[in-house]
């Protein structure tokens, strides 16, 4: 088991609005201003999928970053290819079909424009089905089900 400890810490502003909001809630601007998040992980035993949950500004994404590295969420992929030219030449059509519509990408014509002409909602599947195929000890995906409903999400987790 491993212990990793981040803290995020911000300085407080002097301006007048930071300052009347501050005592409009007759709160330490100090205390609320740094974060510290201790965690303990055991990341040497196998497994496969891994989550880290927290609420919003909790620090989920610079711990990632501390835990697997700076580079950690860099997915290569080129926004003006073809999503369906992306994968890699090891997988045939029907694996790579397969597995954009498992992550609930199942337009065809989403799948032979470039990434960039997509949707963020299309473009976040389309990312996420080219990381799972890149070959990377771990791929972490921040917020990646974010900018999609419900229903697209759920779609998103059980193909992973």
């Amino acid at each position: 088991m491993q212990n990793y400890v981040v803290e995020l810490k911000s300085d407080a502003s002097k301006s007048f609005r930071s300052k009347k909001a501050a005592d409009s809630l007759d709160i330490d601007v100090e205390k609320k201003l740094t974060h510290r998040l201790e965690i303990s992980a055991d990341l040497d035993s196998p497994y496969s999928v891994g989550v880290i949950v927290g609420a919003s500004g909790s620090g989920k994404t610079t711990l990632a970053k501390k835990i697997f590295g700076e580079n950690v969420f860099k997915i290569k992929y080129d926004q003006s290819q073809p999503v369906i030219d992306q994968f890699p030449d090891s997988m045939d059509y029907d694996k790579c079909a397969e597995l954009l519509n498992g992550i609930g990408l199942s337009s065809v014509p989403c799948w032979i424009k470039p990434i960039a002409a997509l949707s963020n909602g299309q473009q976040a599947r389309a990312i996420a089905a080219l990381a799972m195929c890149q070959d990377v000890p771990v791929i972490v995906l921040d917020e990646w089900t974010s900018v999609v409903d419900r229903t697209v999400a759920k779609a998103m987790s059980f193909c992973v």
